[in-house]
């Protein structure tokens, strides 16, 4: 209480606007988003927009100076989201992109693990699998298995290559009903992972296996719970227990985080770059390209 202040929200439906404000306590709502941006002292923006105008509304926010967390994916397609980077870099706007996957309990546990306990530190495998029970999207992979991709990336850093296969499975009227995408991504320092990604496989869940050299590590993200096992030892078992309402998605520890880095004025993280490389890797997945070379594009977008 008291930390910040709920000043604006934007909305191009003047009543949902006005009644999103009433709802969530902020003190003024815009129907223009560069009115409210040019009345409002703002510190910071979250942007939640669908993938069809996210380019162009984040372009004009990267621009405006003020701190802002984007919403995933950045961009509807990687060519795009590589333009906001280069927009954000030549702006030197301050922004954060929202893979919440990043901020669920279970993946910071296991995160400060392999960070605290050189033992940890460098994981060789990680089999990642997303599932979900009737999703149809044509951009499934693009639109919600990049929080799969992002979650990998997270622990073993720039991929280097991909190489991906599609596999379905026809119903008794000969319709292809069931498809899984599959993809094997090679990292620096001989550490791969395994992601598959099948929107329609009748149940939900989303779990990384990290396998060190003597460790295997299971987070189930859905769950919230991380089972660690090493070599001659009893394993350990983790779950989050706090009273919050904590969602696979924490959107609230993300909101956190962001709010946390424009105070301290540090970079936000997970960031466009972060971005691109997951959406290279998502258009590859879903497009069915058998294999590619990441390095070059990605690690340019690291390093400039």
């Amino acid at each position: 209480r008291g930390r910040f202040e709920l000043s604006a929200v934007c909305d191009l439906n003047e009543a949902k606007g006005s009644r999103y404000a009433r709802r969530f306590g902020f003190t003024r709502s815009y129907t223009d988003l560069a009115q409210m941006i040019e009345t409002e002292n703002l510190d910071g923006m979250i942007a939640v927009t669908p993938p069809d105008v996210t380019g162009s509304i984040a372009a004009d926010l990267l621009r405006s100076g003020i701190p802002v967390l984007l919403e995933k994916p950045p961009g509807r397609t990687a060519t795009e989201a590589e333009r906001l980077f280069r927009t954000a870099q030549e702006c030197g706007a301050r922004h954060m992109v929202s893979f919440n996957r990043r901020f669920n309990p279970a993946v910071v546990s296991a995160q400060a693990w392999v960070g605290r306990d050189p033992e940890f530190r460098s994981p060789r495998l990680i089999v990642a699998q997303m599932t979900r029970l009737n999703r149809r999207e044509p951009r499934f992979v693009a639109d919600t298995g990049i929080h799969l991709i992002d979650t990998v990336n997270s622990f073993l850093g720039t991929p280097s290559e991909l190489s991906c296969w599609r596999m379905s499975q026809a119903d008794q009227t000969g319709n292809t009903d069931q498809v899984t995408y599959s993809g094997h991504v090679s990292f620096p320092g001989d550490r791969d992972a395994i992601l598959t990604i099948s929107p329609r496989a009748g149940i939900n869940a989303e779990t990384l296996d990290i396998y060190g050299r003597n460790f295997t590590m299971r987070v189930d993200i859905a769950r919230m719970e991380l089972t660690l096992r090493r070599r001659g030892a009893t394993p350990v078992k983790w779950r989050e227990t706090e009273s919050r309402n904590r969602r696979i998605s924490d959107a609230i520890a993300e909101t956190e985080a962001f709010i946390s880095a424009i105070e301290g004025g540090r970079q936000c993280v997970p960031d466009l770059a972060d971005g691109v490389s997951a959406m290279r890797i998502a258009e590859a997945i879903q497009g069915h390209r058998q294999q590619i070379l990441l390095d070059r594009i990605l690690c340019a977008s690291h390093d400039d």
